[in-house]
Parts: structure tokens; C-alpha cells; sequence
């Protein structure tokens, strides 16, 4: 919705809106760096103790992660019919993390500016935004497999958790119902407005009961499955593409897991090379379902206790996640 919006909004936005908005997020941003300044001169301390080089090279592969993302955004866009080169995604890809950060709407707040900056080059905002939606479900798509090992990995050495089964399970509902969506529009895009409009009418019937507002506004189920259908467009015209976007996805993210072994690395703490890859599946899976933004809180603790569970020494698993988190 707040990407739709955004691209309604963009044509009559003008500089002088946009230079108002940038203040406003600026001014939000400094409010959340001054209200985090503790943890802040903590992840400072925690850095020094751990052998430069190594921490140089996992800062250097972050923002190598970054550049990925402007490249996934990117290939979606091109499938999409959407201009621009590499470059002017990778900007963007910052831009998104910022707003997203700063303003948590489950993304949405990201993908506006993909529809902005469509409008600003006279491409279609609708592709754009449709395209953003592209690139968040390959994304998802893409990390299945890492979860399916992990809960094996964690299974057969007594560490799986009964409320990280859980969270795995939303994961594979929450990346079901997404590829679930796309086939619909692919192939019956009436019966998923069907879907999509009978999951309003629910929402809101327990918000009623709840004596609470609509939980989703008016008119979402149609604009929803609007985005649904350009998103699968590209899948329907070049599906043999789209599945190249799913395996580049995928190699994308192995970049955080070399960024773990460098955090790893820097504070010697040999441990087996699993152990990295385990840390980022079981960050991406409790960033993606939690209440908070970018999973604060959530995130570390479901980190620290993992590696807890298998045999990692506590100074290190407590340590670890904090350094890696806050180093992202």
C-alpha cells in the first residue's frame, strides 16, 4: 500500500516535497543513531578487540552485499521493461535500507523509492514498484534451501528448537503463499483477486470483532493483485530469466556468510566453516518474521542462543552477533 501510494504520489511530489521528506527521515535517522549511542560506543569497543584486517575485510564484503542487492534490483527492473543502469540501482539499494530502517513498513517504505525513481526517469511507477515486488520474492524464494538445511543441520544435532520451528514454519507459509500468489496471477489472475479479496474481507471482520480499524485498507485485495500480475509478467514472457534472477539470488546470500567467517576469523574463534552459514540463515530467518524492525532484539538473541546450542563458547556467541549486526 505505501508503495502504491508512494508512486500515486511521486509525479506531483516536486523537489521541494522531496527535499522537506529527506529532512523529516534525516531527522529520524539522528534521533535513532543518538537514542542507540550506548550500543552504539559498545559495537566501537567490541570492534577493536577483534584483529583488524579481518574486521576491514567483513566491512568490505557488507558493502559488497549491498552492491549484489543494487544488481538483483537491477535485473528485475531490466526484466520489468524498467531503464537504468547497474549503478543507479546500487544508490537506491542504500537508499531503501536507509528508509526502510527509519521508517519500517515491512519493506513497502523501500519500494517507493523504486516507483519514485521510475517516474523520475518517465518509466512506469507500476513497473517499478512490480518489479521491487519481483526481486523481494526471489529473495525469499531463493533462501528456502538455506532453511531447509539449517532445520536438518540443527535437527540432527539435538539444537532445533521448538520456537525456531516455529518461526521456520511461518517462513515457509509466509514464501509459500508469495510463489502461491505469482503462479495465480500467472495463470488465473481472477481467482487470486478472488483470494486476495476474501483475505481482506477476514482481516477486517477480525478487526471488527476486535473493535479495532480495518487491519488492511479499502480497495488492497485489487491493488494487490495488480502488483501480483506485472510482478508475473516477466515469469510468464521470460521464465527461463527469471530462474537465472533465482540463482544469482541465491549465490547473493553466501556474501553475509563470508562476512560471519571474516567477524569469526577476527576474533579467533576457529569453529567448523557450518557455523557462519548457520549464524546468517538464523539472522535472515528471524530479521524476515519478527515484530521489530530489521528484527532488533529478536535477531541477536536468536543468534547467540544457536550458536549456544552448538557448543560455541559464550563469550564468542554473545559477542559475534552483536559485532555482526552492528557492523551491517
Amino acid at each position: 500500500v505505501a508503495a502504491t501510494g508512494g508512486a500515486r504520489l511521486a509525479p506531483q511530489g516536486g523537489p521541494v516535497n522531496r527535499r522537506r521528506l529527506f529532512w523529516v527521515l534525516l531527522a529520524l535517522f539522528i534521533w535513532l543513531v543518538v537514542s542507540r549511542v550506548d550500543e552504539l560506543a559498545r559495537l566501537e569497543q567490541v570492534l577493536a578487540r577483534g584483529a583488524w584486517q579481518w574486521v576491514a575485510l567483513a566491512a568490505a564484503l557488507e558493502v559488497a552485499h549491498y552492491f549484489a542487492n543494487g544488481y538483483l534490483s537491477y535485473r528485475a527492473m531490466r526484466l520489468a521493461g524498467v531503464g537504468g543502469s547497474y549503478l543507479s540501482y546500487v544508490p537506491l539499494a542504500f537508499a531503501a535500507l536507509f528508509v526502510n530502517v527509519t521508517l519500517p513498513a515491512a519493506g513497502a517504505s523501500g519500494i517507493a523509492l523504486y516507483a519514485d525513481s521510475a517516474t523520475r526517469r518517465g518509466d512506469s511507477p507500476a513497473k517499478a514498484t512490480a518489479a521491487a515486488l519481483l526481486t523481494h520474492v526471489i529473495n525469499q524464494v531463493s533462501f528456502v534451501p538455506y532453511l531447509v538445511w539449517l532445520d536438518l543441520y540443527l535437527s540432527a544435532r539435538g539444537a532445533l528448537s521448538a520456537y525456531h520451528a516455529l518461526i521456520s514454519v511461518l517462513f515457509y507459509l509466509f514464501a509459500l503463499s508469495q510463489v502461491g500468489a505469482l503462479l495465480l496471477a500467472v495463470r488465473h489472475p481472477r481467482e487470486l483477486g478472488v483470494v486476495l479479496g476474501t483475505v481482506e474481507a477476514a482481516a477486517n471482520w477480525v478487526a471488527r470483532a476486535l473493535h479495532r480499524a480495518r487491519f488492511l485498507s479499502e480497495g488492497w485485495a485489487e491493488r494487490s493483485a495488480g502488483e501480483f500480475a506485472m510482478a508475473a509478467e516477466p515469469l510468464r514472457r521470460s521464465p527461463r530469466q527469471v530462474m537465472a534472477l533465482l540463482g544469482v539470488s541465491a549465490a547473493v546470500h553466501i556474501i553475509p556468510m563470508a562476512v560471519l567467517a571474516a567477524m569469526f576469523r577476527a576474533f579467533a574463534a576457529p569453529v567448523h566453516a557450518a557455523i557462519p552459514a548457520v549464524a546468517y540463515v538464523v539472522s535472515f530467518l528471524f530479521v524476515t518474521i519478527s515484530i521489530t524492525p530489521q528484527g532488533v532484539g529478536f535477531v541477536e538473541e536468536a543468534m547467540t542462543s544457536t550458536l549456544l546450542a552448538l557448543g560455541i563458547p559464550s563469550a564468542e556467541a554473545a559477542i559475534l552477533p552483536f559485532a555482526y549486526r552492528g557492523l551491517s
